[in-house]
C-alpha cells in the first residue's frame, strides 16, 4: 500500500501461487511503515471453508468476504485485519463450523511469530559455530562454496528471527537435538 492506494502483487503461500491485492484503507500517517500480512486460500480445504462462508449469516471479516466473492488466492492486509480474519477462523472451527484436516487459510509469518512448516523443505543451516562454513552470502563468507542443508518435515515448528532480503525467513526451529536456526523461502510457511 502506498499512501492509502491499493496495489496489486503477485504472491505465493505455501505453494500455492495466485494474485494478492490490498484492500486495507491507508489507516497510517504518511511516512509509517505498513505492515501487512498475506492471507492465502488452503488448497481445497480452504476452498470448502471459504464455499461454507455463503451459508454463514453472521458478520464475516472483509478480507474473507472479498475472498468469497473474487478468483484471488490471496490478499495482503494490514495486521489488525489480520489478527481478525485469525481470530473469526479460529472461532469458526472450534465451533465445529467444518471439519477440515488442513488448517484452509495460511498467514505470511511476521518476526517473533510462531510458524508451521506445511511442505517437507530442504533448508540451509545458519552458521551458529566458529569453525562450521559459513553460508554463501552470509557476512565473511567471500563467497565460500560450502553451505550446510537440511531436510525438515511437513509439521515441524518453529519461530521467526527476521529476514534476509524480501524472499527469505530466518527460523529458529523447535524440536531438534539442539539448537537449529535456518534459512528458507516463506512460500513454506505459515503462522500458528
Amino acid at each position: 500500500m502506498v499512501h492509502g492506494v491499493s496495489v496489486a502483487r503477485l504472491s505465493e503461500g505455501c505453494g500455492h501461487r495466485g494474485r494478492a491485492i490490498t484492500v486495507s484503507p491507508g489507516r497510517y500517517r504518511r511516512g509509517m511503515i505498513d505492515v501487512t500480512t498475506t492471507i492465502t486460500v488452503n488448497g481445497q480445504e480452504g476452498d470448502r471453508f471459504l464455499a461454507s462462508l455463503t451459508r454463514y449469516r453472521a458478520p464475516v471479516p472483509r478480507a474473507l468476504t472479498w475472498l468469497v466473492r473474487s478468483q484471488h488466492r490471496s490478499i495482503e492486509v494490514d495486521r489488525n485485519d489480520a489478527d481478525e480474519v485469525a481470530d473469526f477462523v479460529a472461532g469458526l472451527l472450534d465451533a465445529g463450523w467444518i471439519d477440515i484436516e488442513a488448517p484452509p487459510l495460511l498467514f505470511s509469518p511476521r518476526v517473533g511469530d510462531p510458524v508451521l512448516i506445511c511442505e517437507d523443505v530442504l533448508v540451509e543451516v545458519a552458521r551458529h559455530m566458529p569453525g562450521t562454513p559459513p553460508s554463501p552470502g552470509s557476512p565473511g563468507s567471500a563467497g565460500h562454496p560450502l553451505a550446510t542443508w537440511r531436510f525438515l518435515p511437513a509439521g515441524m515448528t518453529g519461530k521467526v528471527l527476521g529476514y534476509k532480503g524480501e524472499e527469505r525467513v530466518i527460523v529458529d526451529v523447535r524440536g531438534t537435538e539442539r539448537r537449529l536456526v535456518v534459512y528458507m523461502t516463506t512460500r513454506w510457511l505459515t503462522r500458528r
